[in-house]
């Protein structure tokens, strides 16, 4: 019990707690940078899913030892991608293009699979990209690239079959 009668908050809260801090989008990056690398998962995946543009801790999130961190991480990168504007773009640009080099050589496949229901259609993803998730082993992951993606020409499509 605290002084006002109130039980003191026990790990969970105070879990909770930093949890609901790294979802906001107007903290300091300081304190983003500290839950980014909390022990607990759910506050750093409070961050990965935060609306805040620290790009830097994007690429933190990327090398992540929990798969579950980097799935959403990458499902916060594409929910970017629809909405960019012409002045956006380079910026926005750089902060996919530096999470996502990092996450499409992810082990999971899972992860992988992300980037690739993000980028399938997107007519301005890097060509790198869309032909590192075709070529890429796991169908789950080269299936809608292949199926979906406009930068794909007839000469990659049988390069692929080859």
């Amino acid at each position: 019990m605290t002084g006002t009668g109130l039980a003191s908050p026990g790990p969970l809260d105070r879990v909770a707690g930093r949890a609901a801090h790294g979802a906001g989008s107007a903290l300091p990056y300081d304190m983003l940078a500290s839950l980014a690398g909390d022990p607990a998962a759910t506050a750093r995946a409070a961050v990965a899913l935060s609306s805040a543009d620290p790009s830097r801790l994007d690429r933190q999130l990327a090398l992540d030892a929990d798969h579950r961190i980097r799935t959403l991480l990458t499902r916060k990168v594409a929910q970017f991608a629809p909405d960019v504007t012409s002045a956006d773009h380079d910026r926005l640009q750089d902060r996919i293009s530096g999470a996502l080099a990092i996450l499409v050589a992810d082990e999971v496949v899972r992860v992988r699979a992300a980037i690739a229901d993000v980028v399938k259609a997107m007519p301005d993803a890097s060509r790198e990209l869309i032909l590192h998730l075709a070529r890429d082993t796991a169908v789950s992951v080269s299936e809608p690239v292949i199926r979906l993606s406009p930068l794909l020409t007839p000469e990659d499509l049988l390069a692929l079959l080859a």
